[in-house]
């Protein structure tokens, strides 16, 4: 069983964002878990559908206490497959989910993946648009940098943010307001209706 171009391209977009693999030592394959802020919930259930055949259960409810607050999500699980475990010897170095070298990142990260990706970790700056790339290292950043550079044309650039809170620095992707309508353009018709506000429409 194996996913269409378009599964496959989405599945690229959300691993590249908030989706994460479970590898089990006694498993041949490995599965994806993904999960979402209620407050996006008609988001995960267009995933969960069109991720149908590869799903082994309905979404389920979950909470967790962060900074001493509670919050819900609804998250589901794939079912273990090859072409997952594919996916997971692309994006897992050492334990540690990354980046796969350059060039191929180039060819996988094609406008359906970008839009998922945006959906998931994409939000409206001001006049611009910002990727909260915050899980990873400054190279791999630069490498996504210039994919939208290179393969997109966009004009983006590279904004430090540093939090108080957990007192560290993170580098985060902006797509300056001169590209940002040709950045819609590219993404838009992956968009689902409700996720639309992250692009400011």
């Amino acid at each position: 069983m194996s996913p269409t171009p378009y599964i496959y391209s989405m599945l690229v977009g959300l691993i590249i964002s908030d989706a994460w693999f479970v590898y089990r030592p006694n498993r041949i394959h490995v599965f994806i878990g993904f999960k979402q802020s209620v407050k996006n919930l008609s988001f995960l259930i267009h995933i969960w559908w069109n991720l149908g055949p590869f799903i082994k259960s309905l979404p389920r409810l979950v909470s967790t206490i962060m900074r001493g607050k509670r919050f819900f999500a609804v998250s589901f699980n794939t079912r273990a497959l090859p072409f997952i475990t594919a996916l997971y010897n692309l994006f897992v170095i050492n334990g540690r989910k990354s980046l796969p070298n350059p060039v191929v990142l180039y060819e996988l990260l094609n406008p359906i993946a970008l839009a998922y990706w945006a959906m998931c970790d994409g939000a409206n700056m001001g006049s611009g648009f910002i990727f909260c790339t915050d899980n990873y290292t400054f190279k791999e950043i630069v490498d996504l940098m210039n994919v939208l550079r290179i393969r997109y044309g966009l004009q983006c650039s590279i904004n430090t943010v540093y939090s108080v809170e957990y007192d560290n620095t993170y580098y985060r992707i902006y797509i300056w307001a001169e590209s940002k309508s040709d950045f819609i353009s590219i993404v838009r018709p992956y968009f689902i209706s409700s996720m639309l506000y992250k692009l400011g429409l």
